[in-house]
């Protein structure tokens, strides 16, 4: 599914041990979050009551020019209520170095990269 979104948010291991990365949309959200202590990643789209813990090989990101895409093992996806692809489209000029931080948190947090 292909979402434009209209706002991002980063925590950068916070005084909580909290990273995280959120993406806002007119449909909803999608966020991906860590505790230090934590292994587990915490994934959440739309709602609240989908949310769920998953290790970090269910799920891997790629950036474009112009979007990010998030590819979800299907039990993640099924988990999460969503398509095992989720598209994220923005304006590199609007969210340029919100990008950047997205990038630093989803290293941090041991999210891989296709290349």
């Amino acid at each position: 599914m292909i979402y434009r979104v209209s706002n991002i948010d980063t925590q950068l291991n916070n005084e909580d041990g909290l990273s995280a990365v959120f993406f806002e949309y007119p449909e909803g959200y999608f966020s991906i979050s860590k505790i230090d202590d934590e292994n587990d990643l915490y994934i959440e789209k739309d709602d609240q009551s989908f949310g769920t813990y998953t290790d970090r090989g269910q799920l891997t990101y790629s950036l474009h020019s112009d979007n990010i895409v998030f590819n979800l093992h299907l039990t993640l996806a099924e988990q999460i209520n969503a398509d095992c692809k989720i598209e994220l489209n923005f304006k590199k000029n609007d969210f340029g170095e919100k990008i950047t931080k997205v990038l630093e948190v989803l290293f941090f947090i041991g999210v891989k990269e296709l290349l």
